[in-house]
C-alpha cells in the first residue's frame, strides 16, 4: 500500500508525495466509516507542483466525487477544509467500483 499513508496530512501534501498527481483516494479521520473522496484536481488541474508556500500553498480549490455511507453523492464537489492534517491516502474502496464518473 501507501508508505505514508499511517500519517494523516493535508490534500497538498498528499498531492505532493502522489507525483504531484491527482485521482488518489482519500479518508479523513474526522469522517464517518465508508466515507471517502478521490481527488480529482487542485487549482483546476489533474498534475503538475503547486505554486505557493507548503505545507498549504495558498489553498488551492480542491475537486473531488464524494462518497457517503458507500454511494457517491457528489460527482465533482469542493472538498471543505483541504488543508486540515487529517486526510490519509487509501486504496480505491471495493464499494467505489463502478460508481465512478466516466
Amino acid at each position: 500500500m501507501f508508505e505514508d499513508n499511517v500519517h494523516p496530512r493535508n490534500i497538498y501534501e498528499i498531492y505532493q508525495s502522489n507525483g504531484n498527481t491527482a485521482g488518489f483516494w482519500v479518508q479523513r479521520t474526522t469522517w464517518l466509516p465508508r466515507t471517502v473522496a478521490k481527488i480529482l484536481s487542485i487549482d483546476a488541474k489533474g498534475y503538475g507542483h503547486l505554486s505557493g508556500i507548503p505545507p498549504c500553498f495558498n489553498n488551492p480549490v480542491v475537486l473531488c466525487e464524494f462518497y457517503e455511507n458507500g454511494n457517491l453523492q457528489k460527482l465533482s464537489m469542493v472538498l471543505p477544509n483541504s488543508s486540515a492534517s487529517d486526510y490519509i491516502q487509501i486504496e480505491q474502496p471495493d464499494f467505489t467500483i463502478g460508481q465512478e464518473a466516466e
